[in-house]
């Protein structure tokens, strides 16, 4: 019987180590969720203060690089479009700065 009392000690106290391992999981959980809430607020704030990064400006191609003028109008074109919404964004980002909109 000796070895039947044993047995029945260590799984009670298997048990309770699982029970102690299973409310650990349900703090840390909740822990994570709260912590997971929390970094996406910040991150949302830190967004709400910075503006968007605007990529660089395009520089236009030199005409020895096109042959063909065609092409070479096309890629022209395409700068020009490309820095002129740069310069768009530019201006409606500074102009919401200037009314007291954050970017």
């Amino acid at each position: 019987m000796s070895i039947i009392t044993d047995l029945q000690e260590e799984i009670a106290e298997k048990g309770r180590e699982i029970a102690r391992l299973h409310a650990e999981i349900e703090e840390w959980s909740g822990t994570a969720v709260q912590n997971g809430i929390e970094v996406d607020n910040l991150r949302a704030q830190l967004a709400a203060q910075q503006g968007v990064v605007m990529p660089e400006r395009k520089e236009y191609p030199s005409r020895a690089t096109y042959p063909d003028a065609r092409e070479f109008d096309a890629a022209c074109l395409e700068v020009h479009v490309w820095n002129t919404c740069l310069d768009k964004v530019a201006r409606l980002n500074a102009d919401r700065s200037a009314q007291g909109e954050k970017p």
